[in-house]
């Protein structure tokens, strides 16, 4: 069952892909050129922090805890080098 659920995610998250890309054409190369080895879970999170959803929202969308998004976004800090002082939420949004 878990096997069909990461499945159905993994189908709808490429549909959910494609249609982001549409709205947002040059989002992923911006990022991709910004941090070398981005991961599948990078990009999901950095779309979905620029379609401005919460911390829950997100975890709910990825099946994930709170603390798994928290840790999530820690890391990818971490990977675009940003300060504490800055804004990851912006970051994403003007990127």
């Amino acid at each position: 069952n878990t096997l069909k659920i990461e499945r159905s995610i993994d189908g709808n998250w490429e549909e959910f892909t494609r249609q982001f890309q549409e709205i947002n054409p040059d989002f992923y190369q911006r990022l991709r050129s910004r941090a070398e080895g981005m991961t599948k879970n990078d990009l999901r999170l950095a779309a979905l922090l620029k379609m401005n959803l919460s911390s829950k929202e997100i975890a709910s969308v990825l099946n994930i805890t709170l603390e798994g998004v928290k840790k999530a976004r820690q890391r990818f800090r971490k990977k675009l080098e940003l300060s504490s002082e800055e804004s990851l939420e912006n970051f994403v949004f003007h990127l």
